[in-house]
């Protein structure tokens, strides 16, 4: 038998990913862009990055050894003059790199993309949209949806939105975002230290809301349940995590002491740890009024065993299933969302049900297996792209 009989192992092509993102902030979109990337090393691709100077996606990439380009003019104000200079600077990018393929996050980068892969038919173009905001169905849009590979989307509900614009379904994918579900371990963790770290008694029953503190996430509406829950179960403490809008913080701070909850709500500010302030929680809550095209929070709840109360909105129905994972409630519904903590937070063995279950629901959503799936889409674009 010659050597030439054995069977043997082709090797998987890899590819350069240029991901472009004019994400202003460290964002769930701007995390999710980073740990997909990490999956993305692992599995032997290179990957480039390029984002907007100063950013909490410039910083951490740079950290992790990616290469990072920053793109000047590369943000979210509609300055033209500042969006044909990051429009050229993606342009000379391209031809530098050679990419593979060009990853998008949100609309400008998309556009900029499109012009930079102009007489390049080579070179597939994947788009991410994290918005609940439906596309306009305009001819415009079509054009621009059929020189676009793929459009990954985070839910069937914002998928349906797009094939209503009239984007071919074929072009829509669903990937959720990735957990590093190592990272998320409750088994790891002493809720009565987490809860002594934040200054809270060990008896105490926290609800945790990990979210900016911007108008779009209910704060407003959470504090005045949280008055209600707390007259029912005076051991509740409500923890309110996350970095603040201008004025946000105050305005938290004073809707608490109307209430006469202050010495009840902490507001922690950014957090950097979140696994370490997820292990205080007991339930986690997502008060949200709109959008949550992808709620990275309600995921985090469930790698940590958390039960969780959310609102009907965004994709959030999807990942929370009422009666087994947590409960759904509508928004803007102070009396809705108390019920539903009250009945939580006085019966543990509903907590423990409820979390176990969370804990499973999270493994669908491991950092590898979404890799894979991204992997998998980048695969299809580029075969297609070369033709039979």
């Amino acid at each position: 038998m010659t050597s030439d009989s054995f069977p043997h192992k082709v090797a998987r092509r890899t590819f350069t990913i240029l991901k472009v993102s004019d994400a202003w902030d460290w964002i769930a979109e701007a995390e999710n862009l980073l740990v997909m990337s990490r999956e993305l090393r692992k599995l032997g691709h290179r990957v480039v990055i390029a984002c907007a100077s100063g950013t909490g996606l410039a910083e951490r990439s740079k950290r992790e050894d990616f290469e990072v380009h920053v793109v000047p003019g590369l943000h979210r104000r509609k300055n033209p003059i500042a969006f044909l200079q990051a429009a050229v600077h993606v342009r000379r990018l391209v031809a530098q790199i050679q990419p593979d393929v060009v990853h998008a996050y949100r609309s400008p980068p998309h556009l900029m993309a499109l012009w930079a892969l102009r007489g390049k038919p080579g070179v597939p173009l994947v788009r991410t949209r994290a918005t609940m905001v439906p596309p306009r169905p305009s001819a415009m849009n079509r054009r621009i949806q059929a020189a676009t590979a793929r459009t990954l989307v985070s839910a069937d509900a914002v998928r349906f939105l797009c094939i209503e614009a009239g984007f071919p379904p074929d072009s829509i994918v669903v990937v959720q975002g990735g957990l590093e579900l190592e990272r998320f371990d409750p088994a790891a963790r002493d809720r009565a230290a987490a809860k002594k770290a934040l200054g809270l008694p060990a008896d105490a029953l926290v609800v945790g809301h990990l979210a900016r503190l911007a108008p779009v996430k209910g704060h407003v509406h959470l504090l005045k349940a949280a008055s209600e829950v707390i007259a029912k179960v005076p051991s509740a403490r409500f923890v309110l995590a996350g970095p603040a809008l201008p004025g946000m913080d105050e305005a938290v701070r004073g809707w608490a002491k109307q209430s006469g909850i202050g010495e009840q709500v902490l507001v922690t500010g950014k957090v950097d740890d979140i696994p370490a302030t997820l292990a205080a929680f007991d339930v986690g809550v997502v008060a949200s009024i709109g959008s949550e095209a992808f709620s990275r929070a309600a995921l985090e709840y469930f790698a940590m065993g958390l039960p969780v109360v959310a609102t009907r909105v965004g994709t959030l129905p999807e990942l929370v299933e009422d009666g087994k994972t947590g409960r759904l409630v509508p928004p803007q519904d102070p009396p809705a969302l108390a019920a539903a903590l009250i009945e939580l937070l006085q019966d543990e063995a509903k907590r423990r049900a409820f979390g176990a279950a969370a804990r499973e629901r999270a493994t669908h959503f491991g950092a590898a297996a979404q890799g894979a799936r991204l992997d998998a889409v980048y695969r299809d674009v580029v075969r297609d792209d070369a033709g039979p």
